[in-house]
């Protein structure tokens, strides 16, 4: 199986091949992660899962340390968001740097970044692991994305292209969970990929940056995440997703009519909807 280092490559030589998946001429890098699926990178460092099957790996350019450290980063945070790295789990310097096909110096990189961003914890001669967060923590992390995610889509109204609009109402569908059990993955992946067309659009890179930071740290707890698959019933994440479809549905019109403030306060009552429901399943969990 390639390696990382051989699997990351500059998009732009993908777009003749396969066009889609670079939709905003972002300049991209895809590698093969933790948990085995491609990781999107832009140029503003944002990041997004898809599975591309079938590429062609013969034209793979050689990544430099900087960039390969970066990318060994995003595929960790990548596997925490995708809750193949649990809260509390160790994140074993050896482990990983066989898992990713880099060097354990690469892997050292990349974990000094993650106890700096405060997404993992660093234990005096044990080593460093996934940071557990608290609901009283969680909480004010939902308030910090409520504030900043609706500042994001109050700019990103004015500033939206008509593709990026398109863009979301073609994801729209695909964030409702079906009868499928699997489409909660399919779900959760389009939930991710609607917030961030709107949330890049803003063009705000630092805010940008600190809104990844902050989805990376409850993407693991998110309603979409591992707390569905103990507490609630297939029928209860089908009902939980309407409400969701409707509040994105309501998100879209706002931006559609390029109303920034309505835009704003939908997403913070969407943001604090969805913490006092996560809140619920952490409780009743904490229960048993």
């Amino acid at each position: 199986m390639p390696t990382l280092r051989s699997l990351a490559f500059y998009l732009r030589k993908l777009n003749a091949q396969h066009p889609p998946v670079n939709k905003y001429n972002l300049t991209i890098v895809l590698v093969r992660g933790i948990n085995n699926r491609l990781t999107m990178i832009d140029n503003n460092e944002l990041m997004a899962s898809k599975q591309v099957d079938g590429e062609d790996y013969a034209n793979l350019q050689h990544v430099h340390a900087p960039l390969l450290s970066r990318i060994a980063y995003k595929a960790i945070c990548a596997g925490i968001s995708a809750g193949q790295v649990k809260p509390g789990e160790w994140l074993r310097q050896d482990a990983l740097a066989q898992k990713l096909g880099v060097s354990q110096a690469t892997v050292r990189e990349a974990l000094n970044r993650l106890v700096s961003d405060g997404l993992a914890l660093h234990v005096p001669h044990k080593g460093v692991k996934a940071v557990t967060i608290s609901v009283e923590d969680l909480r004010d992390i939902y308030d910090m994305r409520a504030l900043l995610e609706g500042l994001a889509n109050k700019l990103a109204a004015s500033q939206i292209s008509q593709q990026g609009l398109v863009r979301m109402r073609e994801l729209l569908p695909d964030t409702v969970v079906g009868v499928d059990a699997q489409s909660t993955d399919i779900a959760r992946a389009a939930n991710r990929q609607f917030h961030w067309v709107a949330i890049h659009a803003s063009g705000r890179s630092h805010l940008i940056r600190v809104l990844e930071q902050l989805w990376t740290l409850i993407d693991p707890y998110m309603v979409y995440g591992r707390f569905w698959n103990v507490e609630q019933t297939h029928q209860e994440r089908i009902e939980g997703s309407v409400l969701d479809l409707e509040d994105h549905t309501r998100l879209m019109d706002s931006l559609e009519r390029r109303d920034g403030h309505l835009a704003q306060q939908i997403t913070q009552e969407y943001v604090h909807r969805s913490f006092r429901e996560l809140e619920q399943q952490i409780r009743a969990i904490e229960k048993t």
